[in-house]
């Protein structure tokens, strides 16, 4: 009992280490972080369809989709073709 209680003991407050040091940095490069470009994207759509819903086609309008260019699609879990844009903003 003197041996079994502290090493339970320390085992669980090595795995609460190691899923502080987990979640202390979500939006890096490893495996386990947020895809942030795939919940941009979402919202995108989301805003996109929620325009088109409530019949705002003046807002509506003063958006476009343009295509992805390479480079930002390497970053991602997901590949994502299109990303949402000011008509103002484009030339």
């Amino acid at each position: 009992a003197n041996v079994v209680l502290p090493s339970l003991t320390g085992l669980a407050l090595l795995c609460v280490d190691q899923i502080g040091t987990e979640l202390e940095n979500p939006f890096g490069d490893d495996p386990n972080a947020l895809d942030l470009q795939d919940n941009i994207t979402t919202l995108e759509k989301e805003i996109m369809r929620m325009l088109q819903s409530i019949g705002d086609t003046a807002a509506h309008d003063q958006f476009t989709w343009l295509p992805v260019p390479k480079f930002m699609q390497e970053g991602t879990l997901r590949p994502f073709n299109w990303y949402l844009a000011l008509r103002a903003e484009v030339s």
